[in-house]
């Protein structure tokens, strides 16, 4: 079980890496930015919060240790 919970994390962790390269061929303007500008930012803010929550959440399941009170 804990290497399924492993593999979601590095997943979930490497697409959000992925998305914060600007090789994405969007063309346009989003809110008057650079189309690639603004995916790479949404990018970088998925992927913080996907780190945040792996760690507050799954971090102490993944080690097997119980939390200090």
């Amino acid at each position: 079980m804990k290497t399924f919970a492993n593999l979601k994390i590095f997943t979930g962790t490497f697409i959000g890496l992925i998305l914060m390269l600007p090789i994405w061929p969007v063309e346009g303007l989003w809110f008057g930015l650079p189309a690639w500008a603004v995916l790479c930012v949404l990018g970088c803010a998925a992927t913080s919060c996907w780190i945040a929550w792996a760690a507050l959440f799954r971090w102490r399941e993944l080690e097997g240790t119980d939390p200090v009170d």
